[in-house]
């Protein structure tokens, strides 16, 4: 008899799961060192594990692994940011027009409590935040396309942490999502492929923090926001000088 995960990768799973989350919501700020010892620690599993969730996490461009070395949280640029909202477009797009198309009774229920949730939405950053990921999440999931949601979740991962960013620095501070988040799901209940990816369009360009348009094509960190931009050795936290909590 066979199960679907071992001991070793729940363990592997819960690592990445927490450390995701911490990435995200700037508990690991840019430029941060991750040592796994002190994770492993921390989350109270093995370094494996830890070893292992770091490993996707540089696969999904969360974190850079300079082997032998140091693993540091990524820096979020301008560049970035850009380059985010550009796959945004496309990728939201058609979510939303197979989702009008294919979403089964099951989805259209979930997709209307999600709008039902919206009509009065939280108002604390990080809980816009995650309610915008759900939206997104139940979009995709919707399409029926697996292809989609994997690289759905993967681009929410980090648009969110782009977006806590911008809202540490000030550039984010429109957190209503209604006038395009509600348009978006009676859409795609409403089976309304064209209107769908119309509003998904509005929506996306919408999001565009109000300051990027000037900014477009620099690398420069956010802010402030994790300054160091030069090689390893001049890292001013290669040597463990300010760890990852």
């Amino acid at each position: 008899m066979t199960t679907d995960a071992t001991p070793d990768s729940a363990l592997g799973e819960r690592a990445y799961r927490a450390l995701l989350h911490r990435l995200i919501t700037l508990e690991i700020r840019p430029g941060d060192v991750l040592a796994e010892e002190s994770l492993a620690a921390d989350l109270g599993v093995g370094v494996t594990p830890v070893r292992r969730a770091i490993q996707r996490l540089a696969q999904e461009g969360l974190v850079r692994v300079y082997p032998r070395r140091a693993t540091i949280a990524e820096l979020v640029r301008i560049s970035d940011i850009q380059h985010l909202w550009e796959i945004r477009v496309p990728l939201e797009e058609t979510a939303a027009y197979y989702a009008a198309q294919r979403a089964s009774a099951a989805h259209r229920r979930e997709l209307q409590r999600l709008a039902d949730e919206l009509e009065d939405p939280p108002t604390e950053a990080g809980a816009v935040l995650e309610l915008h990921r759900r939206v997104h999440e139940a979009i995709a999931d919707a399409s029926m396309n697996p292809f989609i949601a994997d690289r759905m979740a993967k681009l929410l991962n980090l648009t969110l942490r782009c977006w806590h960013v911008l809202h540490e620095s000030g550039s984010l501070t429109d957190h209503d999502l209604r006038p395009h988040h509600l348009p978006l799901l009676r859409a795609i209940i409403d089976g309304d492929a064209q209107a769908a990816v119309a509003c998904s369009r509005r929506h996306v360009e919408h999001s565009i923090p109000a300051d990027l348009s000037y900014r477009q094509g620099t690398s420069a960190p956010v802010n402030g926001l994790g300054e160091w931009t030069g090689g390893l050795g001049e890292h001013p936290v290669a040597s463990g000088s300010r760890r990852a909590p």
